[in-house]
């Protein structure tokens, strides 16, 4: 059975997936619906929820026509409420919301004004807020962005990205992440079909830095193997060795990565994504201990990445991009006994 698609519900459809959100959705739904942009269409994507989510979204529907509710059998897979949510919207252009961010006023109608053409994702500048606290832990905007970014960072999180939906296709929506990223998948695939990603300056979303999320607990698979170890307590040694200097390592690749982008100048922390604007470097570009490999452990730079091309990619970034971070630990690995050459990608983290 095809899903019922809006009727033009909205100029803009906004698509939120959510599981149990009830003490953050509201404030959501309400930075949506008063957005000064208001040709919209909300679409509510619930993941089988047990708390009274749907009942909640079915209040707002009823008091404003623009909201829809669309129940979902659970599956815990934002990526694949999107995908739901995707086929059923019709709006000319999509935006997404995570349950417990916020949008101010101006979002839509700034990001709208940025949007040129198919091909460009705009991501629109965030403050990061914990939970309780008046003031943002952390700011990002007008980062720096090429295609080598989106293959090697995350860059950002759906609530800040609005994109044409022409720019969707069978290569290019939502999947399942199975243990990954699902929106780092996503834009990856898109900037790999030559979408380009249009970071602005102006802070119009508010992102919610809550314990226990999912980005804390993602299976990291090696993206970059260094070596095989024969036991836990071996490759635990050689990745604290090689990680030892790594952050300074990778402060002098990142540098002189960033004199190499072009229109960028030298890339200060505060613009590049896998800083954050401070530390900490990303699990991803020091190197850690792993379970997997015939000898039981390997020691390489591992990521929660969707699939292995996309797991090539990173590696290839990493060892083109982090030189100096890479020949460090090679070098190390090449000292230490009983490591062995390892030349594969996708060995899984249980």
């Amino acid at each position: 059975m095809t899903p019922e698609r809006s009727a033009g519900g909205g100029s803009v459809s906004v698509l939120c997936p959510t599981y149990n959100g009830t003490s953050t959705l509201a404030a959501t739904i309400e930075s949506v619906l008063a957005q000064s942009h208001g040709d919209l269409e909300l679409l509510v994507g619930d993941d089988g929820s047990t708390d009274g989510t749907g009942e909640l979204v079915e209040g707002y529907a009823r008091s404003d026509r623009r909201v829809r509710l669309v129940r979902l059998e659970h599956t815990g897979d934002p990526g694949t409420v999107r995908r739901a949510l995707m086929r059923r919207s019709g709006g000319r252009a999509i935006a997404y919301v995570d349950h417990d961010d916020v949008w101010r006023p101006a979002h839509l109608e700034v990001a709208l004004r940025s949007l040129v053409d198919t091909s460009t994702v705009v991501v629109a500048g965030a403050d990061y807020h914990r939970p309780g606290d008046a003031e943002p832990a952390m700011s990002r905007s007008g980062e720096i962005w090429n295609p080598e970014i989106a293959t090697i960072d995350p860059f950002a999180e759906p609530t800040r990205v609005v994109h044409l939906r022409a720019l969707v296709g069978p290569r290019t929506n939502w999947r399942a992440a199975r243990g990954g990223l699902e929106d780092w998948d996503l834009w990856w695939r898109l900037a790999s079909q030559r979408a380009r990603f249009r970071p602005l300056r102006t802070i119009t979303t508010s992102i919610r830095l809550a314990p226990g999320t999912r980005r804390g607990s993602l299976r990291h698979r090696v993206a970059l193997p260094l070596a095989r170890m024969p036991s836990s307590e071996a490759a635990a040694e050689l990745a604290r060795e090689a990680r030892s200097g790594a952050e300074e390592s990778f402060a002098e690749d990142l540098g002189r990565w960033g004199d190499e982008l072009e229109g960028c100048g030298r890339a200060t922390p505060a613009r590049v994504p896998m800083t954050g604007g401070s530390g900490p470097v990303p699990s991803w570009l020091v190197p850690c201990a792993v379970p997997g490999g015939t000898a039981g452990w390997i020691v390489g730079f591992a990521a929660p990445f969707v699939d292995r091309r996309h797991g090539a990619a990173i590696g290839d970034v990493v060892r083109r991009r982090f030189g100096t971070v890479v020949r460090r630990a090679t070098e190390l690995a090449c000292r230490t006994p009983g490591a062995e050459p390892v030349g594969r990608i996708g060995e899984r983290q249980e």
